[in-house]
């Protein structure tokens, strides 16, 4: 069996794999978003984390009246959470808007979206479109582990594939030499 092709196959197709997450942890990602609030005392909250020099662009379209968006660090995000109110890193209301927000470290920061003013007694349908620029950390390391990992078992495979001492059917090996067998004579003189 020719274990050692067989670990340069299966590293090379990990390493590839890792290549394949590491591109999409590092491109930025694009998303779009149809969610609705209930009527009352109900909002649409959107997590974002785990960025390495992150940022974040919303674009929002509201069908029925306005609604107020919000960005939390997680300490205010647990305090709105539970009071409905307290500080925000950024708000905006309107029935349409645009904003962005950078995510300066690895912490979770969360967008929500609630209802405006006099807004309350309908359920509104909220579109959003978003675009993440950064690096995601958890890609990036599933990546580099894959393609360390592939880069490995493939090493390995090479150094028992050359290790490996060819099995070669013995032929029949001819030379230039003939080789005679005489007929035994008695000696000469005797009968």
């Amino acid at each position: 069996m020719k274990k050692g092709k067989i670990l340069i196959a299966v590293g090379s197709v990990i390493a590839i794999i890792g290549v394949y997450f590491l591109a999409f942890a590092i491109l930025p990602a694009e998303e779009t978003m149809d969610f609705t609030i209930p009527a009352g005392d109900y909002y649409y909250a959107i997590s974002y984390g785990g960025l390495i020099g992150g940022s974040v662009e919303l674009n929002f379209v509201v069908a029925d009246g306005a609604i107020k968006a919000y960005v939390f660090d997680e300490d205010q995000y647990g305090e709105y959470s539970t009071t409905g109110s307290g500080d925000y890193l950024f708000t905006t209301s309107g029935d349409s808007g645009s904003f962005s927000f950078v995510i300066p470290d690895l912490s979770t920061y969360y967008v929500v979206f609630d209802h405006g003013t006099l807004s309350s007694v309908l359920s509104q349908d909220v579109i959003v479109e978003t675009t993440i620029n950064g690096v995601a950390l958890v890609g990036t390391v599933i990546g580099v582990a894959m393609i360390v990992f592939g880069a490995v078992l493939a090493i390995v495979g090479m150094r028992m594939k050359n290790r490996e001492i060819p099995t070669v059917a013995p032929s029949n090996v001819q030379t230039d030499v003939t080789i005679f067998q005489g007929q035994q004579q008695e000696p000469p003189g005797q009968v």
